[in-house]
């Protein structure tokens, strides 16, 4: 047992189990953090008996990342490289839950004018990295959603360098006004940029490589086909598309295209959730039986799609589609195939008029500067669901997902032959059992900023692609596919009352193996270049 726990113990470095965690010393603990009264040290002792979270801030002080997996290509379709051709583009990606995508960073004051004001300075953006480019990415962004400028921020403060944001697109002009005036900060990437309310006349622009696409989920599709089309590369944020027609076509745009398509699936690129897997990887869960994973979101949370454009399905599809995407690609990833059947059963049942709190102080749990509406106002998405599936390899996973929980919850459990792991999104804390007679249990804890750390570590695949034609996790067009096919026949299965099958979507999109887009007959490649 010794020799086959260090392996496990590996993959769960920098985590600290739970006998070492006991074993360390209240002098230790001073010697590390210094000195402390004695009342603090007994309320420390009582919140955590055994030094858990202790041990945590020791090992895992600043944000919490450390080195990341072993780096991997993206399959040939995802990858180009845009100055190194040396690079090899034939490595086999890794597989493929959802950070809170109506969780935004806080607005900046609105100031009169789009100069700096005179009582900040400007944020130091990283440059020094770049200073081998000689010449920056040029970038347009279309779609100013809250979070698309979140991620924008994160990409611009730690990647300035590399890109020159040459335009700034949306339908609506107070959009671009309220974006320019949090991103002011950043002026050395955005000086040059433009405004308009044309996609199309964006995309007719010299000098634009990329097009980050954060609109309405509904206006990807024609957005992302045009892009492809003009040979752009595309990051689109989550859903890709809200029908499956809308999937399809652009699954077909980017297959006919040679330029790069990614998706914004940042729950995988959490460290958190790379642990989980290598947990996994180590084989000491064993062959896999079952799954249950849960999103539980506070009022806060879940009233952001209740009280913006998310409430309506022909803006942003359904509310599986739209808030658990993430969730649901997090599974695939975790099983490695394909589901093969869906049940499914939701309603709105929190967000309706008569539950409208008449307390003013609980009428605050659901406000927010980001709604448009009032979130017990009309809608017609779900707020709740219940999901169950069963994948190519009979693996059975459940899942449940609600909008208005007192008790915010995201967890997995997964239980294979060998071994447990639960593990809780929010605590931080990964916990495996063994199923051997007189095995103790092994907790490790994480965090990371943001959403577990996701939004940082995918701008930074986001970087990494843009610079090198590499990425070492990023979502491809087949994970952020599959994830959204499920999710839409999971809401199919909630509306119909059945049991649906997936396999005829699997084969006729080409996907007879798990996220397969490379074509391996002569046959399969002319069937992927002819139009459906």
């Amino acid at each position: 047992m010794g020799n086959d726990n260090s392996t496990l113990n590996n993959a769960l470095s920098p985590f600290t189990n739970a006998s070492r965690a006991r074993s360390t010393s209240t002098t230790d603990m001073r010697r590390n953090r210094g000195s402390r009264s004695v009342e603090t040290e007994r309320r420390r002792v009582d919140s955590d008996p055994h030094g858990m979270l202790e041990a945590l801030a020791l090992e895992n002080s600043d944000d919490g990342i450390d080195d990341p997996p072993p780096r991997l290509s993206l399959d040939h379709r995802q990858t180009r490289p845009r100055r190194n051709p040396s690079i090899d583009l034939d490595a086999k990606p890794r597989k493929s839950l959802d950070g809170d995508r109506g969780t935004a960073k806080p607005a900046l004051k609105k100031t009169s004018s789009l100069q700096t004001p005179p009582s900040q300075a400007p944020v130091n953006v990283k440059t020094s990295r770049y200073s081998h480019i000689e010449q920056r990415v040029g970038v347009a962004v279309i779609g100013l959603e809250h979070r698309m400028i979140s991620l924008l921020a994160l990409l611009l403060s730690e990647h300035g360098g590399l890109i020159e944001v040459l335009a700034l697109c949306d339908e609506s002009s107070e959009a671009i006004q309220s974006a320019r005036e949090e991103l002011w900060q950043y002026g050395s990437s955005l000086e040059v940029s433009k405004d308009y309310s044309d996609f199309r006349k964006v995309l007719q622009i010299p000098g634009i490589e990329w097009v980050l696409i954060g609109s309405k989920s509904v206006d990807h599709r024609d957005q992302c086909i045009e892009s492809l089309k003009l040979r752009k590369n595309v990051f689109c944020t989550s859903p890709v598309g809200i029908t499956v027609k809308a999937c399809e076509e652009i699954r077909r745009a980017s297959l006919n295209s040679t330029n790069i398509f990614i998706s914004e699936l940042t729950l995988r690129n959490s460290l958190f959730f790379h642990k989980i897997s290598d947990v996994i990887s180590t084989g000491k869960l064993g062959k896999l039986v079952s799954i249950e994973a849960s999103h539980l979101m506070s009022p806060s949370q879940g009233s952001y799609a209740m009280g913006t454009w998310h409430r309506f399905n022909s803006q942003a599809g359904p509310f599986i589609l739209d808030r658990c995407t993430d969730d649901i690609d997090a599974i695939n990833y975790i099983v490695g195939s394909l589901p093969t059947r869906v049940a499914a059963f939701g309603g709105l049942c929190s967000f309706i008029p008569e539950n409208k709190p008449t307390n003013p102080k609980d009428q605050q749990l659901y406000n927010s500067d980001k709604l448009d509406a009032d979130v017990f106002a009309e809608k017609d998405i779900d707020d709740n669901v219940v999901v169950i599936l069963e994948y190519r390899d009979n693996v059975r996973v459940s899942y449940h997902a609600n909008a208005n929980s007192a008790i915010p919850t995201r967890k997995l459990l997964i239980c294979g032959v060998k071994g447990a792991l639960e593990a809780d999104f929010i605590t931080g804390q990964i916990t495996f059992q063994s199923i051997h007679h007189g095995a103790s249990p092994i907790v490790s804890y994480i965090h990371g900023k943001g959403t577990y750390g996701a939004e940082i570590a995918t701008m930074s695949e986001l970087a990494s692609i843009m610079e090198k034609g590499t990425s070492d996790r990023h979502a491809s067009l087949s994970d952020a596919f599959s994830a959204a096919i499920v999710c839409l026949a999971i809401n199919r299965a909630r509306n119909d009352k059945s049991i649906i099958n997936l396999e005829p979507y699997w084969k006729s999109n080409g996907l007879g193996g798990f996220h397969k887009d490379t074509p391996t007959t002569k046959e399969e490649t002319n069937q992927r270049q002819s139009p459906k």
